[in-house]
């Protein structure tokens, strides 16, 4: 088996629990919300516990950190090109937690929307880049010190520092 099918199968599990575990940190969320409607009388001397007591929460938290490590390792084996766009799976992966997880319902539009996600994902592995070049330091640092590279680069520092004022 290749190295790139390692790659894009571990991103996939990896993309899985990471929503997995951000339907978990939803539902903790909710259960905290529900407990505090249901016991707040008020007048306001009820204090609600902190969402990390809620079970559920804390073993979202592992899933979601399992699965951002599980993404990280994929780098090592596959096309960054190709594991990019796979992260789109957890779009197909969320319709399912969310039924299941959430008890959400899931309209034709989201189900249509997915489907085209699918056979996105299936000509990117068919037709996508597999090969992961390695390259020298003098490479990097050539391909890093490029015209082009550094003007786009000021010009990013350039926008953000104007958004920045803009927004202040």
């Amino acid at each position: 088996m290749g190295d790139w099918i390692i790659g894009a199968l571990i991103n996939i599990v990896g993309s899985v629990a990471i929503n997995f575990g951000t339907n978990l940190l939803k539902l903790g969320h909710d259960q905290r919300e529900k407990l505090y409607s249901s016991n707040n009388q008020g007048d306001g001397k009820f204090v609600p516990k902190s969402v990390m007591y809620f079970q559920t929460w804390r073993i979202g938290i592992l899933f979601f950190a399992v699965g951002n490590c599980l993404n990280f390792m994929s780098f090592a084996y596959a096309a960054q090109s190709l594991l990019a766009a796979l992260g789109s799976i957890q779009f197909v992966s969320n319709i399912a937690f969310a039924y299941v997880v959430l008890n959400k319902t899931i309209s034709v539009k989201v189900m249509v929307a997915t489907t085209f996600i699918v056979f996105g994902n299936v000509f990117l592995v068919s037709f996508g880049n597999h090969q992961s070049p390695v390259y020298t330091p003098e490479q990097l640092i050539a391909k890093y010190s490029n015209l082009v590279f550094v003007l786009y680069c000021m010009s990013l520092v350039f926008v953000v520092a104007l958004s920045q004022y803009l927004y202040r």
